[in-house]
């Protein structure tokens, strides 16, 4: 019987440590991804950061761009060149506010599709993290099962060493 359990034992070992491999390299696979997620991640927060910040600037530019085009009006009756050529410029930045405007609704709908990306990422990592819990969840009641077999085994050598030691001796022929 011994000369069995040790083969026997040295196979569930393996299998185990097969199980374990196997399992370290989906959990490594998944850890790696999530990182590679979690990079693009930030890359594209930052480059939305950067682009609040050229529309804060465009914004401001408008702002300062009005504020001198109410004070050049203000005086628009003592000098009428001057005034065409405001109208002129006033007309330039018009066109130009509404390429701005063009401009933000593509970059609205591009943050809108760059969340659409980012949920779906969020989704297929969370369906990760669920297969990886039951994977871990699977292993650990295989292990729990191997634990108790090996339990049982030991509780079974134990009493098998109790009845060789109070066994009578046998009579020598």
């Amino acid at each position: 019987m011994n000369r069995f359990l040790g083969p026997l034992n040295l196979v569930g070992v393996l299998v185990l440590s097969g199980i374990c491999l196997f399992q370290w390299q989906a959990n490594r696979r998944a850890h790696l991804e999530r990182v590679t997620q979690t990079k693009a991640h930030h890359e594209l927060l930052a480059k939305v950061e950067e682009q609040r910040g050229q529309i804060r600037d465009s914004n401001a530019d408008r702002d300062r761009f009005r504020d001198q085009l109410t004070k050049v009006s203000g005086s628009w009756k003592e000098t009428g060149g001057e005034l065409a050529a405001l109208r002129r410029e006033r007309a330039a930045w018009l066109v130009e506010r509404d390429m701005l405007k063009s401009n933000i609704v593509a970059w609205t709908e591009a943050v809108t599709a760059r969340d659409g990306r980012i949920k779906e990422a969020n989704l297929s990592v969370e369906r990760a993290a669920r297969e990886r819990n039951e994977r871990i969840e699977a292993f650990n009641r295989l292990a729990e099962k191997h634990n108790a077999t090996v339990q049982r085994l030991n509780e079974a050598l134990a009493k098998l060493a109790e009845l060789r030691t109070n066994a009578p001796a046998a009579p020598k022929p």
